[in-house]
């Protein structure tokens, strides 16, 4: 880094002598050229030590704009995830809505099926009650009937003393008869009622098992989309703060290298000069130099 010319004048072979011009000039000026020397090999170190403080400080810039564009890129990289993983859960959260209100409703539906099936089972069971009821009835009359037949039955009489009866019991049984059919008709729909009821209960209970199977899955989702959400929310502020800090850093690392480069500018303008200063010294001293005779 720095050019020294060390040498001196003593360079007294055997039997020279000095003549010319003057070695008291010629000591003093030797003198401050040491000196000078000495300043050049502080400046050459101080220079030096600039010069490799700025090649650490460049280092540790790239380091650090290396460092803060990992980071940043981790940031948005997390951020992404995050955002997604808002989506997913609101999402979640619509799905989760949408399967409870289908869970009410199907539970609804199924209470009323089963409502509608226990007053189909006991119309239908009041429906087969009266018929049963007329069917009896029924034969009754027909046993009245066939009982005032052969109590009026006289050989070659037309009319017996009880054709009343007979008359009556024929009036009843008719009667039964008729009551007996809308029984039967009645104790058909109320069947057919039923058997509906039946399916429509079946069908409504097999959804409401479908819709509390969904709505457990829909709650499960959005619980586990809330978990990830605020794990992706975390993890996005650490790394958010992560390159707040690194970019920082880098600003920070720019400061001190521009410092250093200042530093190492100017001990370097400061090592030309000494340098400058050497040289002349250095010429000074050669200019007064004793010439030697032998």
């Amino acid at each position: 880094m720095l050019a020294i010319n060390k040498g001196s004048d003593d360079e007294k072979e055997n039997g020279a002598t000095t003549s010319g011009k003057c070695p008291v000039h010629h000591m003093v000026l030797t003198l401050k050229h040491q000196s000078k020397i000495a300043q050049l090999q502080m400046a050459s170190n101080v220079a030096q030590s600039a010069d490799d403080e700025a090649a650490a400080a460049d280092k540790a810039y790239d380091d650090a704009v290396a460092a803060a564009a990992a980071s940043g890129k981790a940031s948005g990289d997390a951020n992404t995830q995050w955002e997604t993983a808002k989506h997913a859960l609101e999402a979640a959260g619509a799905a989760k809505i949408g399967a409870h209100v289908a869970l009410v409703s199907a539970t609804a539906a199924q209470a009323t099926a089963s409502a509608a099936l226990a007053a189909a089972t006991t119309a239908h069971a009041t429906a087969t009650a009266a018929l049963t009821a007329a069917s009896a009835d029924l034969a009754a009359a027909t046993a009245a009937v066939a009982a005032a037949a052969a109590s009026n039955w006289i050989p070659f009489w037309d009319f017996g003393p009880s054709e009343a009866a007979t008359v009556a019991a024929a009036a009843w049984e008719v009667t039964a008869t008729e009551t007996e059919a809308a029984a039967v008709t009645a104790e058909a729909v109320t069947a057919a009622a039923l058997a509906v009821a039946t399916t429509n209960e079946a069908t409504t209970s097999a959804t409401l098992v479908t819709m509390n199977t969904a709505n457990t899955a829909a709650t499960g989702a959005f619980t586990a989309a809330s978990v990830l959400a605020a794990a992706s929310g975390t993890e996005a502020a650490v790394k958010a703060a992560t390159a707040h800090k690194d970019a920082a850093a880098v600003t920070a690392a720019k400061k001190r290298k521009d410092e250093a480069d200042a530093r190492r500018k100017a001990h370097g303008d400061a090592l030309k000069t000494a340098q400058t200063v050497h040289d002349a010294a250095e010429a000074a001293k050669e200019r007064a130099k004793p010439q030697t005779t032998k």
